[in-house]
Parts: C-alpha cells; sequence; structure tokens
C-alpha cells in the first residue's frame, strides 16, 4: 500500500516499492497492491506481474504481509 515516494502523487520513478515490488516478484511471491492515485503508473511499470486492489479492504483480504511504502 502507497506505491509512490510521496503522498498524494502518482510519481514512483524513484520510489522504495519499484525494489521491493521486484525482490518480492523475483522470490516468488502473490503482490497484490493499492494507491488510489498511483495505481496507473504502477500498471505502467509492473504490468500483469501483480494485482491491483481497488480499495484497502481489497488489499488486505487474505494478505500475510501488509507493506505501508509511503508515509
Amino acid at each position: 500500500m502507497g506505491l509512490a515516494f510521496k503522498p498524494n502523487t502518482d510519481d514512483i520513478r524513484e520510489a522504495q516499492s519499484i525494489p521491493i515490488i521486484t525482490r518480492l516478484i523475483q522470490e516468488g511471491a502473490r503482490i497484490i497492491v493499492y494507491d488510489p492515485v498511483a495505481i496507473a503508473a504502477a500498471k505502467t511499470i509492473f504490468k500483469d506481474k501483480i494485482e491491483y486492489a481497488d480499495s484497502i479492504a481489497e488489499c488486505l483480504e487474505n494478505a500475510e504481509c501488509c507493506m505501508l511504502v509511503t508515509e
């Protein structure tokens, strides 16, 4: 949750979420993300390698772990 490097922006160019998600994908994790502002930007980077939730509740449903990556 929280993909952008700064709250309320869609700028994920140097966001910490990118290397975290990339590594988790390499490790075989199923990734579901939620950020109401930066989802479109994330889709341009990760395409169909991860899942995109429409709400916090959907993102957390059946989750084993949650990471907040934006302040």
